[in-house]
């Protein structure tokens, strides 16, 4: 008997360590140094916010929800304005995230539904340009064609040191979780809604599913890709290798921004998470 259990405790163990790499990804994580935290939006004006950003020339935040509605707020999130994005021939776009082009002021949102980064113009919310972008990058596939919930989450703008060198980056939430870098589009005044693709530079695949924003630091230098199942921000150079993690703050976090010493966070529950990191963490990314 003693044998007998001795061998099935053993069969169980050994299918355990088989099934551990299945089940769970280990890795590090740093604390955000938050000295200071409040809850914005308590009345709940925007509804599911799935998308956050920093605009420094209105000095105003932009965020999308999951019902095609963008609001553009105060540092308080008081919504000052808000509008349903459209776009002909498309009854649901499905917004996911927001990013600004800090040297044109153009807004970018992103559509899982379409699969597709919109420009819009951030004084009247109009659609000018729709930017795709292509399921494979040699052999390597960039997003499998998902099913509901599963495509395109987050969205960044990283500025280069000239225009030509300006990136968007796009994060797929699953199938499979991958960061794809591309060439900004040079700036045109012309509204065209003729889809266009953007020009893939890499491709990484990340070491956790469920990736949901992504935003970044100018005062270090680096992007942040968030995983909300995890809660966890993945910091990565500008050639998007991981530096290092950080447990994120929040529940369901669906954006990400920094803006003067804060972490704003949208929550996909509601409400709008601001956390006062100390001032030391703005500095260049070790």
């Amino acid at each position: 008997m003693f044998r007998k259990s001795a061998r099935i405790l053993f069969l169980i163990a050994l299918t355990l360590v088989w099934a551990a790499p299945i089940f769970a990804v280990t890795y590090t994580c740093s604390m955000f140094p938050v000295v200071g935290q409040d809850v914005l939006d308590k009345d709940r004006q925007i509804k599911e916010p799935s998308g956050i950003t920093y605009h420094p020339a209105k000095k105003s935040l932009f965020v999308v929800s999951d019902d095609d509605f963008i609001f553009e707020t105060d540092l308080e999130a008081v919504v000052k304005r808000s509008a349903k994005l459209t776009l002909p021939g498309s009854l649901k776009l499905d917004l996911e995230d927001v990013a600004v082009n800090t040297r044109t002021g153009v807004l970018y949102v992103l559509s899982e539904k379409l699969d597709a980064v919109l420009e819009v113009n951030p004084d009247n919310f109009e659609v000018k340009r729709v930017f795709t972008y292509p399921q494979k990058f040699g052999t390597k596939t960039i997003y499998e064609k998902h099913p509901k919930d599963n495509g395109p989450e987050g969205l960044a703008f990283m500025p280069g040191k000239k225009p030509e060198e300006d990136v968007i980056i796009v994060c797929n939430q699953d199938d499979p979780p991958n960061v794809i870098k591309m060439k900004a589009p040079a700036p045109s005044d012309k509204q065209d809604l003729t889809p266009v693709k953007l020009t893939v530079i890499s491709v990484t695949t990340m070491p956790v599913k469920d990736l949901s924003a992504a935003a970044f630091c100018t005062e270090r230098g680096t992007l942040f890709v968030v995983s909300d199942f995890n809660n966890v921000a993945f910091e990565l150079t500008r050639d998007c290798k991981i530096i290092r993690s950080w447990a994120l703050p929040g529940d369901e976090q669906e954006g990400i921004i920094f803006v003067n010493n804060c972490l704003y966070i949208a929550q996909d529950t509601g409400k709008i998470l601001r956390c006062k990191l100390d001032r030391n963490f703005f500095r260049k990314a070790e």
